[in-house]
């Protein structure tokens, strides 16, 4: 087999015309010279890349530039190398690409979809206390928090009622603050930290008629800690970042979730799936305890009124506030039935 192309030296960047002679023994010969000047095997030929030409490297560092990929295909073949033909192929095939597109956008859908999450779940739960308990800190105290206005008979009444939520839940008191605080500028909210520090501001209890609605409250805030909600949105947003990095090659979408973790944990919204689920449990929460979810449905009402889109990501009115306040009237009247 003879091929034509360009050598070079390795050494100059000047190329020469000339040939490349394949014996049947696999012996290389440099145009005409009558002795082998290396073997087959010694022959790097890289895979074929459309129709541009290839550069063949010998390992005394000669190269040679070659566009005859028929004649380069069959050297690949008697090397062994036979399954570089059906990569070449499978480029060359508008069906192939297509396929192998779809599969790339459906394993990254299924990733992202699915593995993240789950991953972001493994790694909320198996995160330290002390850990937490850091970001925590450092979140509550980059707030525009005060101490509460509330009097001091309010405020107690306030912390027994959410001992006794704990206590009807099986949950230890320990591991839970409550702080009772008031924050003019961001108005009627309440909100939990992984660690276990739970906020009622004042500007939401004078919302209330009735006790069961900030109780109602404070159990939805619960389950959000109880399920680390917030920690695994904040990984899940970390995670997916990264799963972009591996995709584009864009390092600074995957660092920045994670330089910057406080500071997202406070302003990263629950997902519907979450907020679902915290309703849901919260409710049964509040039935233990002997209160009525129905209140909690009223409470959602009368945020939904208060809603303002100046207030940070994670205290805006949650999306789809008829949904769930629906559902909550309709578990509430399921319970009741069921009685």
């Amino acid at each position: 087999m003879q091929l034509s192309g360009q050598w070079l030296d390795g050494q100059q960047s000047r190329s020469a015309h000339g040939v490349l002679r394949v014996a049947a023994d696999g012996a290389l010969y440099r145009d005409g010279q009558g002795q082998p000047f290396a073997e087959l095997a010694e022959l790097t030929i890289p895979a074929r890349l459309g129709s541009m030409p290839r550069t063949l490297v010998l390992a005394n560092g000669w190269r040679f530039v070659c566009d005859q990929h028929e004649a380069l295909d069959q050297l690949m073949q008697r090397q062994g190398r036979q399954g570089l033909r059906l990569v070449d192929r499978m480029e060359r095939s508008g069906r192939a690409v297509l396929i192998g597109t779809l599969l790339v956008i459906g394993g990254a859908f299924g990733a992202y979809q699915y593995g993240v999450p789950a991953l972001a779940q493994s790694t909320a739960e198996a995160l330290p206390d002390d850990l937490l308990d850091e970001m925590s800190q450092q979140a509550l105290y980059e707030l525009p928090l005060d101490r509460s206005e509330l009097p001091l008979a309010r405020q107690q009444q306030i912390r027994d009622g959410f001992v006794r939520l704990l206590r009807a839940n099986d949950l230890n008191p320990s591991d839970f603050r409550l702080h009772l605080r008031s924050a003019p500028k961001i108005g009627p909210n309440a909100f939990a930290l992984p660690s276990g520090d739970i906020v009622l501001l004042d500007q939401l209890v004078a919302l209330t008629d009735h006790d069961d609605q900030w109780l109602g409250v404070l159990a939805h805030e619960l389950v959000h800690v109880e399920a680390r909600h917030g920690l695994r949105g904040v990984l899940q947003g970390a995670y997916g970042a990264l799963l972009v990095t591996l995709m584009t090659g864009d390092a600074s979408a995957a660092t920045g979730p994670l330089v910057e973790l406080p500071r997202i944990l406070l302003e990263s919204g629950y997902s519907r799936d979450m907020e679902r689920e915290a309703d849901a449990l919260g409710a049964e929460m509040l039935r233990r305890a002997g209160g009525d979810p129905a209140q909690l449905a009223v409470m959602f009402e009368r945020l939904a009124e208060q809603g303002s889109s100046e207030l940070p990501g994670w205290l805006r009115s949650h999306p789809d506030h008829d949904e769930r306040i629906k559902a909550l009237r309709e578990s509430n009247s399921s319970a009741r039935f069921s009685r």
